[in-house]
């Protein structure tokens, strides 16, 4: 169904195989609705096709499941810290603000792996409200950053002061790119040695001295424009999917009372999680992931959905 002069909606599932089976059909992306974000620079919306193919590359080995392995004990050490936060809040009779709770634990995992360096969001009191805050404010500014692309540079030359007036939301995206842009100029200043050193690689490290991108893809500003876009990517897709499916299986008490058993059948000494490997072999765990992924992307795709038992 076309709806607009460079735009097609389709609305048979079906359709989608035929359409992007096409692996070698080299398509770049439509810039107009691309530059939503005003970040073109970074990889997820990368225009050309080519130089997207470039960055990509760059960062494929980085989510391999070789790599994930060996980051896995500290993605454990970040779980533990929700966890024993969370039976704090239990024993204290506190309100857990899940939604909240998943982005503070991805953005840790993330920053970790991205940076070298938790933004530490699982220890502030607000649970990370305000950090959410700065990235729901970017999505807020996106209709006005299409029609308007230099929208954003104009922010960023006005004073701080005149800026809070004008728009507050814009001053909370660029103080977040202000600390995503810290971040990077602390990875490019730091010795070689201490990355060297450490059991599993910094992303953006890697990335910056990678001989599969050419200088210019190298340089300060695309590495700290690609540095928001991959933590702003990582955090609120996995918080999404681990929010719904908590719902999910607290709103089927049969469901959830199959997984209880499940779990502890599988994991008899709660100190000592099996790797993921062995949990992801949990038929009704597994089962229960992958619905909930499909939910999410049911619910992005804006199509009507059926939870299925």
């Amino acid at each position: 169904m076309r709806i607009g002069p460079n735009e097609v909606h389709i609305l048979d599932a079906e359709y989608y195989e035929k359409l992007y089976a096409q692996t070698n059909n080299k398509v770049d992306k439509y810039t107009y609705f691309y530059s939503m974000l005003g970040n073109p620079e970074a990889t997820f919306p990368t225009i050309n096709a080519e130089v997207h193919r470039l960055r990509r590359g760059a960062l494929n080995p980085f989510f391999s499941v070789a790599a994930i392995a060996k980051i896995e004990p500290n993605i454990m050490a970040i779980v533990n810290r929700l966890a024993d936060r969370m039976a704090t809040c239990a024993d204290k009779d506190e309100v857990i603000p899940l939604f909240y709770a998943y982005r503070c634990m991805t953005v840790d995992m993330i920053s970790e792996y991205a940076f070298g360096k938790q933004l530490g969001l699982l220890d502030r009191e607000d649970w990370g409200s305000s950090f959410y805050s700065a990235w729901r404010a970017l999505w807020a500014m996106s209709g006005l950053i299409r029609q308007i692309p230099v929208i954003m540079d104009i922010f960023q030359a006005m004073p701080r002061w005149a800026l809070e007036r004008v728009n507050p939301g814009a001053l909370e995206v660029i103080d977040m790119q202000d600390a995503t842009n810290t971040q990077m100029k602390r990875i490019l200043d730091t010795d070689p040695e201490i990355y060297d050193a450490r059991p599993y690689p910094t992303v953006l490290w890697e990335v910056s001295k990678s001989s599969v991108l050419p200088p210019e893809e190298k340089t300060f500003k695309r590495l700290a424009i690609d540095a928001n876009n991959i933590l702003a990517a990582g955090f609120e897709t996995t918080g999404n999917v681990l929010t719904l499916m908590t719902y999910l299986v607290l709103e089927h008490p049969e469901v959830h009372e199959k997984l209880k058993l499940e779990l502890a059948a599988a994991i008899p000494n709660p100190k000592e999680i099996p790797s993921w490997q062995v949990l992801e072999k949990l038929p009704l765990l597994s089962s229960i992931v992958k619905e909930s992924l499909r939910l999410v992307l049911a619910l992005l795709c804006d199509r009507r959905y059926v939870v299925r038992s």
